[in-house]
Parts: structure tokens; sequence; C-alpha cells
């Protein structure tokens, strides 16, 4: 709650006049008030009269009783009244009601150190409360200053921050026995937690003003840790050894850092890796990387932090043991790329990470085709060449978790109109990475030996590695936008044999009709949200025709039924396959191929009553044992249409059976023909019928 003109338009009768226009004013608004209320009756004598009425205090007694001997009891069990021997004692410090009447004196105060009252201004720094007496120290001083010009001399902060930190640089590395010396972590810890009179309030840079200053202090700070950095001791064999980390006072100020130089910051922060640093993911990357800095994704620094991915990477490669700087695990370490990814960083720097993931799959590839060359045996040539394919799946899957990135950026841009070109150079930005990731393959499979053991495990499967490492995480990725599965596709088609329908499967998934309900629709709008990705298709045209030629539908009529059954088609290609499924072939199968096909492929209810009962003639003729031909025709019974008065009549002669369990069971086939038909007049005529039989 602020407060009006009115509070301060007349000076207070008494404090209870003042603590009435106050009490319901906050912290700042009541110093505010005082400083203008005094300022507005500085004439007035009365003003100084009412200050010294908030300031003035009452004594306290300054005796009190202390306790002399300990208390005895006598043991009986009615010895509750123990009387003990106290004396009195006075205290050093009188004590007085400042406490009590705390309220009045911060506004007293305030007053007058609006009033620049130097007798006022002493007086409180004379009481031994401690309230505000800092600032009326600092208000006294300022007067003092003013009064005497020449007397006064501007500290130099600069050089006093200069000295300041030359205490971490000249911090001993550690403490001598019996020595009192502090060590350097001690310092810097100091460093991080002291409150100083320069500004720097708990070691916060922003806390700094001048901004000359600030640079001055940051500049310094992050040479210190380039030269001079904390460290842990820790054991190796029989010796220790110092491993620096990231002190406190870095990582609170980093935010700042990074935005007045972030390619200092980065150099500095890298300085501190080594090749005994344990956790460098989580104690110096993921600081660093933090996403609340905001900085990793300023576009306005794109090209800067993009050359800044180098230093990081080189960075925490080289803190890796010589012999594993150049395995897969170190080149393509995942825990560090999703601290990359978890900061949100501007598109230069996917591109980045992406090249150096290309360059890095080249040194695997060269080191291994060097290894090949080099080596005679061929058990020897047989495990290179199966390390190197994991090392090619660990490639592999680095890249995938990039391009999952990408796509993120594509579908969430792909909601907002104003965004669409951003989500073409995304989308051009997934499809050369595509092609990227199809050469790698390629290129890797290329230099394989062509050794026995090689040839069989590995070459000759080739394509079913491919759809193992490769399509198949790629397509899954792309399943939400299903014009870049489309382009997967077209760039792969000829990888689909006649044998395995798996593939087939996924990619008839990815590439079908995606249609949003009206209950995704945002408050109560009758209009399709905006979406830059085309999801209704149709995109399945070419995978289609295709898998037509490759897999006949009668020989592969599980997998299309399965399509179907998952609304990978549209109508039109469900008719195309309805008309190979005629009823000569449905009567010669069995009653599972029947089933099926009647439930999965052919979705019209109507159509499928009138396949049931012509099927019912059919199967009827066929040489079969009666058991199974009557199986046959009561699996059909469920599925004819009563709307059709032959295929009721049928039904309703079904029902005399000379069994009772036969005759429930033709009353449940009746009932789940009726339910199909979805119709409240058939399932009235239904029961009709079936009361009358069952009386």
């Amino acid at each position: 709650m602020d407060y009006s003109d009115d509070l301060v338009a007349t000076l207070p009768r008494d404090e209870a006049e003042l603590m009435a226009r106050s009490e319901n004013l906050s912290a700042d608004a009541r110093g505010r008030f005082a400083a203008r209320l005094a300022l507005a009756h500085k004439d007035n004598l009365a003003t100084e009269v009412l200050v010294r009425r908030l300031l003035h205090t009452q004594p306290l007694s300054d005796e009190i009783q202390v306790q002399t001997d300990p208390l005895v009891s006598t043991g009986s069990a009615d010895d509750w009244d123990v009387v003990a021997k106290v004396a009195t004692k006075k205290m050093t410090i009188v004590q007085t009601n400042a406490c009590k009447k705390l309220h009045q004196r911060v506004v007293g105060i305030q007053m007058a150190v609006a009033l620049r009252n130097e007798q006022l201004l002493n007086e409180i720094i004379a009481h031994p409360s401690q309230t505000m007496k800092e600032k009326a120290k600092s208000t006294l001083a300022e007067i003092r200053a003013e009064m005497n010009p020449r007397t006064v001399v501007e500290p130099d902060h600069t050089a006093n921050f200069i000295l300041y930190f030359d205490a971490i640089r000249d911090a001993p590395m550690q403490v001598i026995t019996g020595d009192s010396a502090r060590t350097r972590n001690q310092v810097w810890e100091e460093f991080a937690n002291a409150k100083w009179n320069l500004f720097w309030t708990n070691g916060s840079l922003k806390s700094i003003t001048d901004r000359v200053l600030r640079t001055k202090a940051a500049e310094i700070l992050l040479q210190l840790l380039k030269t001079v950095p904390p460290f842990n001791s820790i054991q190796v064999k029989t010796e220790f050894v110092h491993v620096p980390y990231l002190p406190v006072l870095i990582r609170k100020n980093l935010k700042l850092l990074l935005k007045m130089d972030v390619t200092e910051t980065v150099t500095a922060v890298c300085s501190v890796l080594s090749d005994r640093t344990v956790n460098i993911e989580s104690d110096l990357l993921s600081p660093l990387l933090s996403r609340k800095h905001n900085v990793w994704s300023d576009l306005s620094k794109s090209s800067k932090l993009a050359s800044m991915v180098d230093k990081v990477l080189v960075a925490t490669r080289g803190a890796k043991p010589k012999d594993d700087r150049n395995t897969a695990s170190t080149l393509f370490n995942k825990r560090i790329l999703d601290v990359f990814l978890g900061a949100r960083p501007v598109r230069s720097i996917l591109l980045h990470l992406l090249q150096d993931a290309q360059q890095s799959n080249t040194l695997l590839l060269t080191v291994y085709t060097a290894a090949i060359a080099s080596e005679k045996n061929d058990l020897a040539r047989f495990k290179l060449t199966e390390n190197f394919l994991k090392d090619l799946r660990t490639a592999l899957e680095y890249i995938f978790a990039i391009l999952s990135n990408l796509l993120k950026r594509i579908l969430a841009t792909g909601t907002m109109e104003t965004k669409h070109e951003s989500q073409l150079i995304f989308e051009a930005d997934v499809k050369g990475t595509l092609d990227v990731v199809l050469n790698i393959f390629e290129d890797a499979f290329a230099v394989l030996p062509t050794t026995e053991g090689v040839q069989l495990k590995f070459t000759n499967k080739k394509k079913s590695h491919k759809w193992s490492m490769l399509l198949s995480p790629l397509f899954t990725i792309l399943q939400e936008h299903p014009q870049l599965a489309m382009y997967l596709f077209l760039a792969v088609k000829d990888e689909f044999s006649e044998t395995d329908t798996s593939g087939a499967s996924l990619v008839l998934n990815c590439l079908k009709s995606k249609s949003l309900s009206v209950f995704d629709y945002p408050g109560n709008t009758t209009e399709a949200p905006y979406s830059g990705i085309n999801r209704f298709g149709p995109h399945n045209h070419e995978a289609f025709v295709l898998f037509m030629k490759l897999y006949p539908v009668l020989d592969k009529w599980q997998f299309w039924s399965n399509a179907v059954a998952t609304e990978c088609l549209s109508v039109d290609q469900i008719g195309l396959l309805k008309n190979h499924f005629t009823i000569e072939f449905l009567g010669q199968q069995s009653c599972y191929v029947i089933t099926t096909i009647l439930d999965q492929l052919i979705v019209d209810a109507v159509e499928r009553g009138a396949m049931a009962l012509q099927l019912i003639a059919f199967v009827k003729k066929r040489e079969l044992p009666a058991i199974q031909i009557k199986y046959i025709i009561d699996q059909l019974y469920e599925r004819l249409d009563v709307c059709v008065v032959e295929s009721r009549t049928l039904l309703e002669e079904n029902l005399r059976q000379p069994s009772i369990d036969s005759r429930v069971d033709a009353i449940r086939q009746f009932l789940k023909a009726t339910n199909m038909s979805h119709s409240i007049g058939e399932t009235i005529l239904t029961l009709s019928c079936i009361f009358q039989r069952v009386k």
C-alpha cells in the first residue's frame, strides 16, 4: 500500500496520530512517507520535537535476579515447591524499551535522516539500539564530507577490487601443519559469501552498479579462474593430485559473465577441465549450459555461440585419458549432448553438433580402415568389425537425438503461421541430415572386409542391419511429420524385401493421414487450429503401389488386414483390397481367416452381412466334417445383417434347436448380429421374437 499527499499535508500533533497515518503502509512506503513528511515541514520547529518524541525511549530496570545455588530437593514425594537462592545483579548495558517502540523509532530515524540533523543523528548513534545505526552513520559522514570537501578522498574502487582479488592469487595451495594461513579454496569461499563495501553484495557482480568497475571485476574473476582455480585433492595410487573445480563465486555469476563476454567465460570454464575431472556433465557443463542463462538461445549471438561448441567439445574430450579420446563413447557422448540440447540452443549450434558428429564418424572410419589394413588375422578382423559396427550404432543414436530435437522445433513452429519460414528452414535441415545419415551407413558398410565371417554375419545381412540400426529409428522419429517420412521413404524404397513386412507396416503407419478431433480445437471454435504440417494426406500412394507389388493381397492377407485395422489406408485403397477377396476364395479358407478378413477388411456392416450370408451358403456345400462346418456357420451368423429379411429369417429359424445349450448359442448369435445394426427397431423385433420362442 502506498500513501497519498494528504498524509503529509499537515504535521501530526503527536505519536498516536503519526502512527495512525503510517500503520497500514508497507515498509518502503513508510520510509518515503517519513522522508516527505520531514521535508514538507522542515521549517516547523514542531517537526524536531515530534522526531525526538518518536526516538525517545525509557530505561528499564538495570537489575536482574541470578540463581546462586543449585536447586536441592528433599527427595520427598510432596516436595513440589523448592525455593532457589537468588541474588540481584546489575547489567553492564542499560536496557530500554526500544524494541517495544521499534515502529515509532524507525519512522523517527528516517525523518532525522531526511532532515540531515547532526544532533539527532549523533543521538541515534549514541543510543544502545542498533536499529538503522549504520544509515545514521553514513548520513552523518556525508554531511561532514560536504562541510569539508577538501578532506574527502574518493576511494579507488577498481584498485580496491584488484587488491581484493589478489588475495586469491596469493593464497597458499594448502595449509602447513601449525600454520594459520588460509587455503585457496577458503579464500574463494569467502569471496562468494562475504559482504563488502565495494558495491559487492555476497559476491554478486550484478550488485556493482558502476559498469567500468563491474567489467574490471569480471575480467579479473575469469583470469583468476584460468590461473589459480580452487581444487580438490584426490589420491591417485600413492600420491595426491589437485583437481580444479568450478567455485560457487563463478557459478552464481555465470549468467552475467556469459552475457558480458561469452568467449572468455567459456574459455575460463573449460580451462578447469582436466583428465582427473569426474563429473564433467553435472559439475561443469550443466552450470555453463543452463537454460536459465538465456544465452544459448540468443539469436543475435548465433555465430559466436556456434564457435563456442568446439571449445567445449575439445575441452571435454581433452579431459579424457589419451587412449579414450578417439573412441565412440568420447566422440559421441550422449550425456554431454543432452546438456547441450537442454539449453535450447540456437539452430547454428545444432548444425555445428551435426557437423562435428559427421567429422567424428569420418575419424572412426579412418581409424577402422587403417586397423583392418594392418591386421591379417581373420578372427581379429571380425572382432574389429564387430566393435566398429557397435561404434556406428552409437554414432547414429547421437545423430538421432539431434534429429529429434530438430523435429520438435518443426512441430512447435508448425503451430504458428508467423513461424512458417522457420519451419521450412528446419525441415530443410532435417532433409539434409537424413541424406547425411544414410551416407554414413553406406560408407561404413562399403569398407567392411571380404572375409567369410564378416560376409556371413554383416555384409550379407546388410538390409536387416540397416532396418534395425537406421531406418526403424528414423521412421519412428518422423511419424509425427508424414511429409518428412515420405521423403525418407522415397530415398530408401529399394530396401523393402518380399519376405519381411515389418518395415512396410511401420512405413504405412508413419504415412497415414492424421486428422484432429473437434475436442482438439482450442476453446469453443469450430475451425481447426493452424498447422503448417499437412497431416491429412494422402501421403502413402507411392508406398501402397509398391507394397501391392511386393506383397500380393491374397498371400499377405494378414499384413493388409492389419493395415486396414490400424487405419493406415484410405477408403479407395481398402476398396482395391476387397476386390481380391471373392466368395470363392474366402469360402475355401479356415474360420480364422474368414472372420479376420470380415472384421478387419470389410469395415462396412451392410457389406459384411451380405458376404456372410453368401459364405453360409457356400460353406454348407464344402466337403468338411459336420462339426467344422457348424463352427464356421455359427461364426458367420454373428456377422449377418438383421436389416436384410433373408438374414433375419435365417437367424429366427436357427432358434429352433433341439437342446437348451444349442438354443442359448443361437440366441447369443442373434443378439450379437442385432447389436451390429445399431438399430432400436431391429433390437425390439429381435427381443420380441426371442421372448415368444422361450415361453
